[in-house]
């Protein structure tokens, strides 16, 4: 009985897994999130767009604060201790870099979307030098 409880269970699961709508579209690849346009279109639409451009400002943050903590002195931006941007946030900075920067002419083929959230990040919090 228990093992019929379980598998239902898990059938059940599986059937909301399959008829969620994800919002990743037919044909998409894990490469498309590199492209800033891809992000800029995407950003409320597909489920993996907010995830992976948080976890490049998360990881970016914490690679400044091991500079930080060496006495490296290289860093790129200067985010305040205390500050804890949201997915949302990141997405305001990139957003506004991004047609910053298209304001010049159109961007490389080779503009990805970590470049364009680091310079964002540079110009929010910059290091006083």
């Amino acid at each position: 009985m228990k093992k019929l409880l379980g598998i239902v269970v898990l059938g059940l699961l599986w059937g909301n897994f399959v008829v969620a709508d994800t919002g990743v579209e037919k044909g998409f690849k894990a490469s498309d999130l590199f492209k800033p346009e891809y992000i800029l279109e995407n950003y409320g639409k597909n489920i993996l767009v907010k995830p992976y451009l948080f976890g490049l400002g998360v990881g970016m943050g914490t690679a400044t604060y091991f500079g930080e903590l060496f006495k490296n002195n290289s860093n790129i931006f200067c985010m305040p201790d205390k500050m804890r941007p949201s997915a949302d946030d990141y997405f305001a900075m990139f957003k506004t870099k991004y047609f910053k920067l298209a304001e010049t002419g159109p961007l490389s083929e080779d503009t990805t979307t970590a470049g364009v959230l680091i310079f964002a990040l540079e110009d929010t919090f910059p290091c006083k030098k």
